[in-house]
């Protein structure tokens, strides 16, 4: 009787350790592909603020009194606005 019990205990164990490892696996695997991702937004949050201080400088160096108000204001058509 004690050796059916060892067999099962040790059965059991590696059951468990296995089980434990293939969820071990995924897990680092769901976290590769989550650094990605915020890698990749981290990027794209840069590139726009680079952006915005791009467009920041251009309205700020741009004088509306000296050009005509109106001719700035007029719809850009290659411009789509959701």
């Amino acid at each position: 009787m004690g050796s059916i019990q060892l067999l099962f205990l040790l059965f059991f164990t590696v059951v468990i350790a296995g089980i434990v490892l293939f969820f071990y696996h995924k897990n680092q695997g769901i976290k590769k592909v989550h650094r990605q991702k915020l890698q990749w937004i981290h990027q794209s949050i840069s590139i726009h603020e680079n952006q915005i201080k791009s467009r920041e400088e251009g309205l700020t160096n741009y004088n509306f009194l000296k050009f005509n108000l109106e001719e700035s204001l007029w719809v850009q058509a290659d411009i789509k606005i959701l």
